[in-house]
């Protein structure tokens, strides 16, 4: 079969668990024999002429890039609605197909592509599928959490995204971001230390809008807001334009079935470095620190912050009885827990996970957002390692409560309840690890890529029968 792979872009300048996702099935689908491309939202020229250009194969993936796509904003938010969405030219879009000719077109994401792309595959009779990594297009911000960082319900005809979007990264910001020379120079120093600077600004929850004299409401621009309606209406028609759906779990089916007439199948993902590492563990004793483990950006819409917040609720009695330990952070918050109580390791390589989960007792995924799957929780799973999971994040569809792990509500209170009782009932823990070892848990990448595979043609006898 001819795939076409709509994603972000290649490691090392994307990353995050989409690229992971998508490179690790485009090579299991290159091992079982399938011929595979990728095109991806790349740079921007002088010209801002859109053009497809061919790109060094990537370990036998052929490779496209887009030139002056439409802007891909990341997490960063969207300031002027208008730049994304703009019309493409269709015959950039038909031309590529034509010499690619694929039989499937399996998009990733929709950030950074036109709308013409879906229009072309549906002129040219080609099967088109998306899997679920995010809510882009239903979002701006993409994770669904208003400005105060909770679960946005009331979109509001656009207004509710005026406040969201007030610290989002101009088009000309994105512009540069997307360019070769940003790519060369993302983990100098003073990059990374300008991307820390925007995201403590683009994170707070403060309102910076201008106000009326005696009016406690930011005030509401009628024509910006039209333009985030406008913007979900283009993504909307995108999205239905889709023939099928592969929802990544029953978390991210329920949100994007609640805005949209589509169809399709729920499949946990996986990744090709993940391996079976399970063990019997031994758990410390009640007098002995418990250890706890965080693996994740220290952000809001991750969960952690409630995690410190159920902690600092846990009685006076377990003080001295746990140890938080933090991976993924450079830096420590200001508001961080105690030294004696919380450790912050800093960035970490994948390969450096079996050594942590070693150490780990207990992992918590305390996701905030409708978190879309969360690899983190697999991956604490297949070393034997029970989990604490939050019920908004989608791995949870891999934990039987109370069996392999615990799903808590999205709430400090809830969790610190559940954190007191494991640490009143240590053998809970041990149960859990058994339980882990003994339970089948699929973690072959080659086994999802022929599920995947499975499911592209149950998707061709539909289009068939129709």
């Amino acid at each position: 079969m001819k795939l076409l792979h709509v994603t972000l872009g290649l490691p090392p300048y994307r990353t995050g668990g989409l690229t992971k996702y998508s490179v690790d099935l485009m090579l299991s689908q290159l091992q079982q024999g399938h011929e595979v491309s990728l095109l991806y939202p790349g740079r921007y020229t002088w010209s801002r002429k859109m053009k497809t250009k061919p790109n060094p194969p990537y370990e036998g993936i052929s490779v496209y890039e887009i030139l002056n796509p439409l802007p891909v904003p990341l997490l960063g938010g969207i300031g002027r609605p208008p730049a994304f969405s703009r019309a493409g030219d269709p015959e950039v879009f038909l031309e590529l197909l034509r010499e690619v000719q694929p039989d499937l077109i399996h998009f990733h994401t929709l950030m950074g592509i036109h709308k013409e792309l879906l229009e072309a595959a549906k002129a040219l009779g080609i099967r088109t599928v998306y899997t679920s990594h995010d809510y882009f297009g239903i979002c701006p911000k993409v994770n669904l959490l208003n400005a105060a960082g909770d679960h946005c319900d009331d979109f509001d005809q656009g207004k509710s995204c005026i406040s969201c979007n007030q610290h989002a990264y101009s088009p000309h910001m994105i512009y540069m971001m997307q360019s070769y020379s940003y790519r060369r120079l993302k983990n100098s120093r003073i990059l990374q230390k300008a991307r820390r600077a925007v995201k403590k600004r683009t994170s707070s929850t403060s309102s910076h809008m201008p106000r009326k004299a005696g009016d406690s409401k930011p005030m509401i621009h009628p024509e910006r807001a039209n333009e985030y309606k406008e913007l979900r209406s283009y993504y909307l028609e995108m999205y239905q334009m889709i023939d099928e759906f592969h929802f990544n779990s029953q978390v991210a089916k329920e949100i994007f079935t609640a805005y949209l007439n589509v169809k399709g199948k729920v499949l946990s993902i996986r990744h090709r470095h993940m391996a079976d590492r399970r063990v019997l563990k031994s758990f410390p004793s009640a007098d002995k620190p418990l250890r706890i483990a965080y693996l994740g950006p220290v952000d809001r819409y991750k969960g952690f912050f409630l995690l410190q917040e159920a902690l600092d609720q846990l009685p006076d009695t377990h003080s001295g009885y746990w140890h938080l330990h933090v991976y993924g952070n450079d830096g420590i918050p200001a508001s961080a827990p105690p030294a004696e109580h919380c450790t912050f390791h800093g960035r970490y390589e994948p390969d450096e996970l079996a050594g942590i989960f070693a150490e780990t007792d207990l992992l918590i995924v305390p996701s905030i957002w409708k978190e879309t799957f969360g690899f983190v929780g697999l991956e604490g799973l297949s070393h034997g390692v029970p989990v604490l999971v939050s019920r908004q994040a989608g791995v949870k569809d891999m934990i039987a409560d109370g069996v392999n792990g615990w799903i808590f509500e999205p709430d400090p209170a809830d969790l610190a309840h559940r954190l007191s009782h494991l640490l009143a009932n240590r053998h809970l823990l041990a149960a859990a690890n058994r339980s882990i070892v003994n339970s089948e848990l699929d973690l072959s990448m080659q086994r999802h890529a022929q599920d995947i595979y499975e499911w592209y043609l149950q998707i061709g006898e539909e289009v068939v029968v129709k």
